[in-house]
């Protein structure tokens, strides 16, 4: 859509809830995301299927580096990139500035194979030389999606971070040499262990960072996060999840509305159907719920509320939460 001025780039974990938000997005949302999914050691196994569902005929990017560092093997990502393009998807291939290992080989393979170019990922650092690494792997800038990543950006001082990002940017970067560039960065926390229990609000300051430099940059900036999670795609231990809080994101206005419940186990446990329903009516009750048009995610906190749809499990409601997080996120973008 010509009126739709930014490409939001979400980066998501290879799981089932994120597949799920996508797939429940409505068609003028689907129209301005470019996924970028990052490949966890493990998928589900209905992965490729459920994405497809989700995208296809949609663009999107598939990196693997984590896991084909973890497994040792590109042999995974090979055969999800090969199952998610031949399922439909505009897929192409993701890969971090200064990759050197087989990595970078089963990229250069697939380079073109379901969508023209590759995502390139690199650090605030690497700018100065981004380009001379693309030229070594003979890609063209044109044919390239550049992501600047800032990775966690919470907690840093915005005098000092917002003039050095802008600088690096603007000194670096020249308009039009690049198919485009997109400005990531994270600012959730990894996990609630630091928050009380009950209503926190974190700042989101990814999206701060992101309004201040493409107000500054001669060029389209596009934006990209890591929805309501981080770029740690690390699965805790079994001990620490049997342990874990039931707890919910909800993504408001330049903010997160944390709700950090109790485990479900334990001398003050509570079983995870009551604690998500009382999540659903604490949601509904803040004054930013809701206001968004066609939003699965909202939909189905009502639904739970009502009692008309049942309140869930961890994976239900990183749906819900995705979903919240990529409806606003497409609402805000101009």
């Amino acid at each position: 859509m010509s009126s739709l001025k930014y490409t939001y780039r979400p980066q998501l974990r290879s799981k089932s809830g994120e597949a799920a938000a996508l797939n429940n997005l409505s068609s003028r949302a689907k129209s301005r995301l470019a996924p970028v999914i990052n490949m966890v050691t493990k998928p589900p196994a209905g992965f490729a299927n459920d994405i497809t569902a989700a995208w296809g005929g949609g663009s999107m990017a598939l990196d693997g580096s984590y896991n084909v560092a973890a497994t040792g093997s590109t042999s995974s990502f090979a055969n999800l990139f090969g199952a998610i393009g031949t399922g439909g998807v505009k897929l192409i291939p993701a890969i971090n500035m200064g990759e050197t290992g087989p990595y970078l080989g089963a990229v250069t393979t697939f380079v073109g194979s379901f969508g023209p170019g590759l995502v390139l990922r690199a650090k605030l650092s690497d700018l100065p030389t981004v380009g001379a690494y693309a030229a070594a792997q003979g890609w063209a800038t044109s044919d390239i999606d550049l992501i600047v990543d800032l990775k966690e950006v919470q907690g840093y001082d915005p005098s000092l971070l917002y003039p050095m990002v802008e600088t690096a940017m603007i000194k670096n970067i020249a308009s039009g040499n690049w198919r485009s560039v997109t400005l990531a960065a994270s600012s959730a926390p990894r996990d609630n262990s630091g928050l009380p229990q009950g209503r926190s609000v974190l700042p989101r300051q990814c999206w701060k960072v992101w309004e201040a430099t493409a107000k500054a940059v001669p060029y389209i900036l596009d934006f990209s996060d890591y929805g309501t999670g981080t770029p740690d795609l690390s699965d805790p231990p079994g001990l620490a999840m049997t342990k874990a809080t039931v707890s919910a994101r909800y993504t408001v206005d330049d903010s997160w509305i944390i709700r950090k419940g109790k485990p479900t186990n334990g001398k003050n446990g509570e079983a995870m159907p009551k604690q998500y329903k009382a999540h659903a009516a604490a949601l509904i009750a803040e004054p930013q719920f809701g206001g968004l048009s066609r939003c699965w995610g909202d939909d189905r906190i009502l639904q739970i509320r009502a009692g008309t749809a049942t309140p869930g499990n961890r994976t239900t409601w990183a749906s819900i939460g995705a979903s919240r997080h990529l409806n606003l996120i497409n609402a805000r973008l101009p």
